[in-house]
């Protein structure tokens, strides 16, 4: 799974030579075989009503941030778009907005809206989709953590099941489908932070339409209709998987880092040297009962602390903030310091 862009370049010519051999076929189908066309022209007119539809809200998550200290909130609105490529076709993809700054419910948040195609979520039985469903939504936070430098919580979050998309939803539906209005950019580009876009479609007819046209028997004697331009593909830089393996965290090859505390203006700080790790989607920071667990797979090292021996009160305030210079994790938490705090041992 990776983010991509819009891009067209196609010059005027090329598509109305398209919609001529378009045209053509049409009138050949047309003679041959009535009914062949009568269907097929319905089945073109509801597949471009669902190809110009705006995308649908499909869920929103609520997950916990802990690259902000002022923020602890996050929400994740996830759309469907039947005009992103289909995961059986191409590598699986998302289309993400920028992250906004808001508030909800009198709570300071920060809401990301990204795009999937609906194809990435059919399965055969219930019991598919609750085992698929997780690992879409880790390999999107992993993405976005990536891509924003955003710290999510990606092991304890919450599908909410009041509403499917948080803000302002014609907003965000006018901003997925804003670039493909402007005809006059030739490479709009959807996620200004990202180096690693792909291009999504050209700005003329879809290929597939004369392939499908191509795939219809006509009778006539006439000889037959050139063949279809080749497809517009999307070539992958480094693509992301979609779903990776996970390791056995619990084997003995894991290493333990170096880490110092300290206290300072009534924080307990935690510097954790993570030497390997490039950036904050190679952590995964996880708080439950007491205990903050890090754990960087990319260069096998994991650490549990416990909170409460160190004085802390309340664990959901921690936060966490990853320095690529230096290459550290950084905790940062509330303590008591009426007591004196104890090392892990």
């Amino acid at each position: 799974m990776d983010f991509l862009r819009f891009q067209s370049d196609k010059p005027t010519n090329s598509v109305n030579e398209k919609a001529k051999h378009i045209w053509k076929m049409l009138d050949e189908l047309a003679d041959s075989d009535p009914n062949a066309y009568k269907n097929f022209i319905e089945k073109t007119l509801n597949d471009g009503k669902e190809w110009m539809a705006p995308p649908t809200p499909l869920m929103t998550i609520r997950s916990t941030l802990l690259s902000y200290p002022n923020i602890r909130v996050f929400y994740l609105n996830v759309f469907t778009w039947s005009r992103l490529p289909s995961s059986k076709t191409e590598s699986t993809k998302i289309y993400s907005l920028e992250p906004i700054k808001t508030t909800h419910n009198n709570e300071n948040c920060i809401i990301v809206n990204v795009a999937i195609h609906p194809d990435i979520l059919e399965c055969e039985n219930k019991n598919e989709l609750e085992q698929k469903r997780p690992q879409i939504i880790k390999a999107t936070f992993d993405l976005i953590a990536s891509q924003y430098d955003l710290l999510l919580d990606s092991n304890q979050y919450e599908i909410l099941t009041e509403c499917n998309c948080i803000g302002n939803k014609e907003q965000y539906q006018n901003e997925f489908v804003k670039p493909l209005k402007n005809k006059n950019n030739n490479s709009v580009n959807m996620n200004s932070n990202s180096d690693a876009h792909e291009q999504l479609l050209e700005n003329g007819l879809s290929p597939s339409l004369i392939n499908q046209l191509s795939s219809f028997s006509i009778k006539a004697s006439s000889p037959p209709p050139p063949p279809p331009p080749s497809e517009c593909k999307i070539a992958s830089q480094n693509p992301k998987v979609l779903i990776e393996e996970m390791t056995d965290t619990k084997s003995d090859n894991w290493l333990k880092p170096v880490f110092t505390e300290e206290i300072l203006n009534n924080r307990l700080l935690i510097r954790i040297n993570l030497p390997g790790c490039d950036q904050v989607s190679d952590c995964d920071v996880t708080v439950k009962d007491h205990f903050v667990t890090i754990l960087c797979e990319k260069i096998r090292m994991k650490l549990s602390l416990n909170l409460k021996k160190r004085n802390v009160t309340d664990s959901n305030r921690l936060t966490a903030k990853f320095i690529r210079k230096t290459q550290q994790l950084v905790l940062s938490v509330p303590v008591e310091i009426s007591q004196d705090t104890t090392n892990e041992k």
